[in-house]
């Protein structure tokens, strides 16, 4: 998958999903976490369950390396958020440029959520689950020098 689809795919579970598409955090954009790669099943939408609800955010430091390159600065990160609310296995997609990926993913780790809730089978109450959740994460680019 191109990152121009995923892009795509990523507006689509976001309005899908009734979400802001993109806070400004300073001069780096972070687009709403939605979950991947499935959009959230309606019946269960519809029944009362819940996505992960980002709590506490940090800010990926622009990278030193990072002021000169030119090219494409965003980064998808996949992760897991637990039962417990904790960012697991975090991950950069679509091979970007090592130091956009090293800070995303740092920065990602420290994020704490709302946990996702769902029925449990057979029972009338609602449980937390794990979920799997990508972002992305866009990079400011350099200002240029007169």
């Amino acid at each position: 998958m191109s990152s121009s689809s995923f892009s795509l795919l990523s507006r689509a579970l976001v309005a899908a999903a009734g979400l802001a598409t993109l806070a400004a955090f300073g001069a780096v954009q972070i687009a709403t976490p939605v979950p991947f790669p499935n959009e959230p099943d309606p019946q269960a939408v519809a029944d009362g369950a819940k996505l992960p609800k980002l709590i506490k955010s940090i800010e990926p430091v622009m990278p030193a390396e990072g002021a000169t390159l030119k090219h494409d600065r965003r980064v998808y990160v996949s992760f897991v958020v637990s039962f417990e609310g904790k960012v697991l296995k975090v991950s950069a997609m679509f091979d970007p440029p090592a130091a956009f990926a090293q800070a995303a993913v740092e920065a990602v780790r420290q994020w704490e959520f709302e946990p996702g809730m769902h029925y449990a089978t057979g029972e009338q109450r609602m449980v937390p689950v794990y979920t799997q959740m990508t972002v992305e994460i866009t990079f400011p680019a350099a200002a240029a020098t007169p």
